[in-house]
C-alpha cells in the first residue's frame, strides 16, 4: 500500500470512529480543482472526496464547506444525530 493509499485509509477510519452528531475536516483546499491535476496527491483527494460523496448519498453523513480564504475551503463530513 502507499502512501496516498494509507492517507485513504486513515481518513474513512477516522469517519467510521465518529460517533452520531461528531464531525470530521476532511480537507482543507479546493477539492474541485485540485483533484482534476495529474499527480498522485489529486487522486488521494479524489478517493476521499468520492468516499464522502457516496456516504452523503447513502445519508451516512451531511457535508458542509467553510470559505477560508479565495481557492481555499474546509470540508466537513458531520454523522446524523
Amino acid at each position: 500500500m502507499n502512501k496516498e493509499d494509507n492517507i485513504v485509509q486513515k481518513t474513512i477510519s477516522q469517519f467510521g470512529a465518529l460517533k452520531a452528531g461528531e464531525s470530521m475536516v476532511y480537507h482543507t483546499g479546493f477539492v474541485a480543482l485540485e483533484r482534476d491535476e495529474k499527480t498522485t496527491a489529486a487522486e488521494c483527494i479524489s478517493k476521499i472526496a468520492n468516499f464522502f460523496i457516496s456516504a452523503a448519498d447513502e445519508q451516512r453523513c451531511y457535508l458542509t464547506q467553510k470559505r477560508l480564504a479565495k481557492y481555499v475551503y474546509q470540508y466537513t463530513a458531520t454523522k446524523p444525530a
